[in-house]
Order: structure tokens, then sequence, then C-alpha cells
């Protein structure tokens, strides 16, 4: 498979995301062992203090595992697939806390705009 990232920048997110949070849980085991709960442990301490960060590196997971399933290095299903899986053991992502902003200041009176 020929691997085509959009900038270096990415390229260097993508591992760096997974020698941070995946390679200590699951960087030595195959990949045909891993499981659901090998998963899990990448993703609980992450879930709900960096929720985005929780989100791509399940999505890169979900990537390699697929891929090696496509490639016939593993057999089993898919333990980052979300929908009817993850999806009902991880609890609900938190949404992100809304901006408020500061009301916008008044428009300033025909008085105010000369120029001295």
């Amino acid at each position: 498979m020929l691997v085509r990232w959009r900038n270096k920048k990415h390229a260097r997110q993508w591992v760096s995301t997974l020698k941070i949070y995946a390679r200590p849980p699951i960087g030595n085991t195959p990949i045909d062992c891993i499981t659901t709960e090998d998963v899990l442990a990448v993703l609980n301490p992450v879930w709900k203090t960096k929720p985005e960060t929780a989100r791509r590196i399940r999505g890169r997971l979900d990537r390699i595992f697929g891929h090696a399933t496509a490639l016939k290095y593993r057999l089993d299903e898919n333990p980052a697939r979300w929908i009817h899986h993850l999806d009902q053991l991880l609890p609900k992502m938190e949404r992100q806390v809304r901006v408020r902003h500061h009301p916008a200041m008044p428009l300033p009176t025909s008085q105010a705009l000369c120029i001295y």
C-alpha cells in the first residue's frame, strides 16, 4: 500500500500520537493478538480529558486494524471499530464547551468619529 499524506506535518502527527498513546500499552503485542481490551487500555486514559485526541487515536487504530485485516494479518474483527462495538463500551464523548464571546461594542456616535 502506498501511503499518501496531506503533508509532512500530518504524517508526523499520525506517528507521534501512536507513539505517545498506543505504543506503551500495545506496542509489543502482535497485531493479530490485540483485543478490544487492549484498545480500551489505549483510549481510556484520554477519552474524557482529551476527546479530540482520543477520537483521532481510535480512528487511526481502526484504519491500521482494517488494513491488517485486508492483508490477512488479522482474522478477528477490528477491535477499534466504533459502530456496534466501542460505542457500547465507552461513555459518550462530552460535547466541547461552547465559547461565550463578549458582547460587541456599540457603534460609535457621529461625535466620536471626529478625528482631531
